[in-house]
């Protein structure tokens, strides 16, 4: 299997990193959606299917998490400011956490719609557009 380097912003990067980066741009993606979809579920008074769809939106947040992790690790999220994004996110959890156990819903759909989906919007925009691949 021949190896690819790939290349952001002029920084060469292995396959590995560039496929993390891959899947962290469209989770962060999905999860903005996702989020968007919840909070109307709330806002409409819909607490059960909000709910529900909540529990993608956590899934997706952790698959981001492990993601940023690997990357914090790797010592590629410096120069991308990821490592920023990672805590930022990690500071909007407890207040979710923290409506969810009041079943404050309205409190967590405004913690999701102004903290959180700003936060993910910041994540996506620090990754770079377009990589590009040479042999």
């Amino acid at each position: 299997m021949e190896k690819h380097k790939h290349n952001y912003q002029h920084q060469e990067i292995p396959d590995k990193i560039y496929h993390v980066l891959q899947q962290l741009s469209g989770l962060l993606g999905t999860a903005g959606e996702a989020v968007s979809e919840v909070c109307l579920l709330f806002q409409q008074g819909e607490t059960s299917r909000g709910m529900r769809a909540l529990t993608e939106v956590i899934d997706a947040l952790q698959h981001i998490h492990n993601a940023l992790e690997y990357l914090c690790s790797s010592g590629y999220a410096e120069s991308l400011g990821l490592g920023e994004a990672k805590s930022e996110l990690g500071e909007i959890f407890p207040a979710m956490l923290g409506s969810i156990e009041e079943q404050d819903f309205l409190a967590l759909a405004d913690v999701m719609e102004y903290e959180l989906k700003p936060a993910l919007a910041s994540c996506r925009n620090r990754l770079p557009e377009k990589p590009s691949l040479s042999n």
